[in-house]
């Protein structure tokens, strides 16, 4: 699992490319932790793709939820680093 981090300003977030949960990165900015700690749902870590976007952001995320109930549809597998 990675740690969200956001690429910039117009970047700051990222959505589960299934069930669209959001993801932010608590040290962006005071108002991103603020909104972190007051919103359990939202979530700093996740699945990514190895597939970079040419801004340097991982392209794909995936929630915790949706990767344990998809990995087998999609025969996704987790990459050692």
């Amino acid at each position: 699992m990675d740690r969200y981090r956001a690429a910039s300003a117009h970047q700051e977030h990222e959505r589960c490319a299934f069930c669209w949960t959001k993801f932010m990165d608590p040290d962006f900015s005071a108002d991103h932790h603020r909104f972190v700690s007051e919103h359990a749902e939202v979530l700093i870590a996740g699945y990514t793709t190895t597939q970079v976007h040419p801004s340097g952001a991982k392209s794909h995320w995936v929630c915790e939820t949706c990767m344990d109930d998809f990995a087998d549809e999609f025969a996704w597998s987790v990459a050692a680093r």
